[in-house]
C-alpha cells in the first residue's frame, strides 16, 4: 500500500499539492528520491528507481509535476518496470517524458510548460535582483 512509500510519493499520488509544498520545504528530503515496489507478488508488476515525478506524470498531476520541476526534479531519470508471473521479463525503463507521452497530448504539453517554467523561475532565482526580493519577502515575515 501507500503506507510503504516515502511521504513524497504519497503526496504526489495522492496529488496532494499542500502536503507536497511541505515536504519540500524539509532540508532532508530529496526530490529525486527514488522508490521501489511491486504490485502483486505473483503476476504483478515491479517498479524500481521511481521518482515523485514519475508518479504525478503517471497520475496527470500537472500541478504536482510544476512543484517538483521548480524544486528541481530531473524529468530525464529513468524509472524501470519489470513484470512478473505470466509477463516475466516484460518491461523497460521510463521517464517522466515518456510517461507524459503514454498518457497524451495534455500531460505531455503540462510537463513541458511546467519544464519551461521551471526553467525560467531558476534563471530568474539567480539574479540579484530577486536575491533583494526574496530578502524583502524573509524580512516582511519576521
Amino acid at each position: 500500500g501507500l503506507g510503504l512509500l516515502p511521504p513524497l510519493h504519497v503526496a504526489a499520488w495522492q496529488s496532494d499539492l499542500a502536503a507536497v509544498r511541505r515536504l519540500l520545504r524539509g532540508d532532508e528530503l530529496s526530490v529525486d528520491r527514488a522508490a521501489s515496489w511491486t504490485t502483486d507478488t505473483s503476476y504483478g508488476t515491479r517498479f524500481a528507481g521511481v521518482t515523485p515525478l514519475h508518479v504525478a506524470v503517471d497520475r496527470g498531476a500537472g500541478e504536482v509535476a510544476e512543484v517538483l520541476l521548480r524544486a528541481g526534479a530531473k524529468p530525464e531519470v529513468l524509472m524501470s518496470h519489470c513484470g512478473m508471473g505470466y509477463n516475466m521479463g516484460e518491461g523497460g525503463h521510463l521517464s517522466a517524458w515518456d510517461l507524459a507521452r503514454r498518457r497524451g497530448d495534455e500531460a505531455l504539453r503540462a510537463l513541458e510548460l511546467s519544464a519551461e517554467q521551471a526553467q525560467k523561475n531558476a534563471k530568474a532565482a539567480a539574479t540579484p535582483c530577486s536575491c533583494v526580493q526574496g530578502l524583502r519577502a524573509l524580512c516582511a515575515r519576521l
